[in-house]
């Protein structure tokens, strides 16, 4: 049986402007940022930067000449054309048994496409590694290959993208006892991090997607990936009614899955995209008031605020909405 690894491969992210969400990531995560190329199978610019124990990628996507543009043969205007010039995109595990995941997505009633956009009927295509830019320290071995799928975002609690790399990325992550873990490495400009940290970010705390119902979006994750359903209740800032679910190995990855309570910014992203879709990335933190005056420093406005989280406004985050959190999910971990 296949299975999903934790952390989180990746967050993605769509931006109109590669300098802007530079810029805007250097000062919001007080970390490197890294340009890693144009990837000419899904047409696209990224940045990426590693924030606690995940990476947040950047992804501007080519304009054709009629001015459309899209990623694994999906519209993305609703996302370019979000207030902020951009909005968080999907999530990337990697996987395990790929192939066996695909057969469940598919008895799920979940289409599914390779890079090129291509519906995907058998075995899941595997395709080289990324190109790397000039002056790279990145090394893959000869022949290195990644399965690779991303799921049509109506057909389930938003995309999801799964990727079985024949050897792990390089750089990025390690094996230990027997499971993935991502490693720190100094040497890797993606990875590094300040001497000191002023947000003093901990971890990724969870990731929150909007979807039109709790219930079924939870059902969805442990009929598919056999998620754990660890926590209902309601969230302020989204203004939603959330059921938490726990995927993945050893630790997982928390998602928090928001259903509309009211009028707010669940109810907003639903409205624009019309389907589920990623809604923020929260952070654990030690000190909420030193990320207050942090995010102050740096002149980023506030969307919304209680004494455990704050959530930056996306208007000035290129897009996307990032919190960071006090509150701890320590009860809700294995």
């Amino acid at each position: 049986m296949g299975y999903l690894e934790s952390p989180l491969f990746h967050v993605t992210q769509i931006i109109d402007s590669l300098d802007a969400a530079f810029d805007r990531h250097r000062r919001l995560f007080c970390r490197p940022v890294a340009y890693v190329g144009y990837w000419d199978a899904v047409e696209r610019d990224a940045i990426a930067t590693m924030v606690g124990d995940v990476v947040v990628e950047g992804m501007v996507p080519h304009r054709r000449k009629d001015g459309s543009s899209s990623f694994a043969g999906q519209d993305l205007d609703p996302f370019l054309t979000a207030p902020g010039g951009g909005h968080l995109h999907s999530l990337a595990w990697y996987a395990v048994g790929i192939d066996d995941l695909a057969g469940r997505l598919r008895d799920a009633g979940v289409r599914f496409v390779e890079t090129s956009g291509e519906l995907i009927s058998g075995p899941v295509p595997a395709h080289g590694p990324i190109p790397a830019v000039p002056g790279s320290v990145t090394k893959y071995p000869p022949g290195w290959k990644s399965a690779v799928l991303y799921s049509y975002f109506e057909d389930g609690p938003g995309m999801i993208e799964l990727c079985e790399p024949s050897s792990r990325h390089p750089g990025m992550t390690k094996r230990r006892s027997g499971k993935a873990k991502r490693i720190l490495d100094p040497d890797n400009p993606i990875q590094g991090q300040r001497e000191v940290d002023p947000l003093g970010i901990e971890r990724v705390s969870h990731q929150t997607v909007a979807v039109p119902d709790a219930t079924a979006a939870a059902r969805f994750f442990e009929d598919v990936f056999g998620g754990q359903r660890v926590y209902e209740g309601e969230s302020e800032t989204a203004v939603a009614r959330t059921v938490i679910v726990r995927v993945g190995d050893d630790d997982g990855t928390f998602l928090e899955l928001a259903e509309p309570a009211g009028p707010g910014p669940v109810q907003s992203d639903l409205d624009r995209f019309g389907h589920a879709v990623l809604h923020a990335c929260t952070f654990k933190v030690a000190d909420l008031g030193a990320v207050r005056g942090q995010l102050a420093s740096e002149e980023f406005a506030l969307e919304s605020e209680t004494p455990a989280t704050v959530v930056v406004d996306p208007a000035g985050a290129a897009g996307s909405r990032f919190g960071f959190t006090t509150a701890v999910m320590a009860e809700l971990r294995r």
